[in-house]
């Protein structure tokens, strides 16, 4: 009973950053985005990074490598969303989270990783982007790779974006099957990347 409240303080804490960060991003979509019809919150949103932060006080990812995972978290859960309402993933969004891993990782000492991660994954979506004409995948997912492969280092980055590619293609094999897309169909591959995401923030 006594370490209770020691266990449960770095929980809301990290819940609570998880959720306002997200909730900053959102803004920042809305304010400085394409999308101008977007509603000043949304719930959902704010939740699922409420939700990564407390997969990342749970997992064994340990500072400031949590600091890098909430920031991933916050942004592809704005991605998500937005991705879903709009079809594509800003630019606000993506370009100040990975300025802002840069960053950090510099300051930490941690470069070597993040730009082996930006390199690989980053890289590897690119040229998936631009081989298929953009058919395979945008190039906001490319940028959102990025900042995921920055934020969590090119490991634990290949297992989110790898875990998103399977849950897509299971997504797009279900919809294929009850008659909600066709093969010509567009996929939204920005909330596989979230689902991704927060395993690895489980996994560590």
């Amino acid at each position: 009973m006594g370490t209770t409240p020691a266990m449960t303080l770095p929980m809301l804490l990290a819940i609570g950053f998880a959720a306002a960060l997200t909730h900053l991003a959102w803004v920042v979509a809305r304010t400085y985005g394409p999308i101008r019809a977007l509603p000043p919150y949304d719930l959902r949103t704010i939740a699922l990074g409420a939700i990564g932060g407390a997969l990342i006080e749970l997992g064994p990812t340990a500072a400031p490598n949590a600091i890098l995972a909430v920031i991933a978290v916050s942004a592809t859960s704005v991605a998500s969303t937005v991705d879903q309402r709009s079809g594509f993933v800003p630019d606000v969004v993506t370009l100040p989270a990975l300025a802002v891993v840069v960053a950090l990782v510099m300051g930490a000492g941690h470069v070597a990783q993040a730009a082996l991660g930006i390199a690989v994954l980053g890289g590897a979506m690119a040229a998936l982007h631009f081989g298929t004409a953009g058919r395979g995948l945008g190039f906001g997912d490319v940028k959102l790779v990025a900042v995921i492969g920055a934020s969590f280092g090119m490991l634990a980055g290949a297992y989110a974006v790898g875990a998103a590619f399977v849950l897509g293609a299971i997504g797009g094999i279900a919809l294929l099957l009850r008659g909600r897309a066709s093969r010509d169909t567009e996929m939204r591959f920005a909330p596989y990347l979230l689902c991704g995401v927060l395993l690895a923030c489980v996994r560590g």
